[in-house]
């Protein structure tokens, strides 16, 4: 129990677990927003994702169906931001808060060149964050995800020159 507690307080006071990635894409944010926020689309395209229903404004609730090692996981976390062409930010729990608690967040910035450097992240927080090892070590899942996305924006703005 006490290193529970510690745990909790160590990640929400001093330093949360964080992952962090990012990739430049090839297209504007607003072309890479158009496919972020294509929620029914992400099953599709995403390697990650089985699906994703919601609304895109902060404080409601999305559902996620993610696949992590071979499971179906089921999350409902409250959009924090949702700031077309800019930022898309959520924040799930682990049954309750103060357990395990992720704040995911994707950010898109417009490259000098008119491109974007897309970053997706998560901060862990909570109880038992520090004992969780390899289940929160998803830098991989979100390369794969990264590449997914650019390759659906390339896909659906294909520049054809005659």
């Amino acid at each position: 129990m006490t290193l529970s507690v510690v745990s909790l307080a160590y990640t929400r006071l001093i330093s949360p677990v964080a992952r962090h990635t990012e990739r430049i894409i090839d297209a504007s944010p607003e072309q890479v927003w158009e496919v972020l926020a294509d929620l029914p689309s992400w099953g599709q395209w995403s390697p990650n994702f089985v699906s994703i229903a919601g609304t895109l404004q902060a404080g409601e609730h999305l559902e996620n169906h993610v696949c992590a090692g071979g499971n179906e996981l089921v999350f409902r976390p409250r959009v924090l931001v949702a700031e077309s062409a800019r930022e898309l930010r959520w924040k799930g729990t682990l049954y309750v808060p103060g357990l395990a608690d992720g704040e995911h967040y994707f950010e898109l910035t417009e490259t000098p060149d008119g491109r974007t450097r897309f970053v997706q992240g998560e901060d862990f927080t909570g109880a038992l964050v520090l004992y969780a090892g390899s289940a929160i070590d998803v830098e991989d899942d979100m390369r794969a995800f990264n590449d997914a996305l650019a390759a659906e924006v390339a896909r659906r703005h294909v520049t054809v020159t005659p």
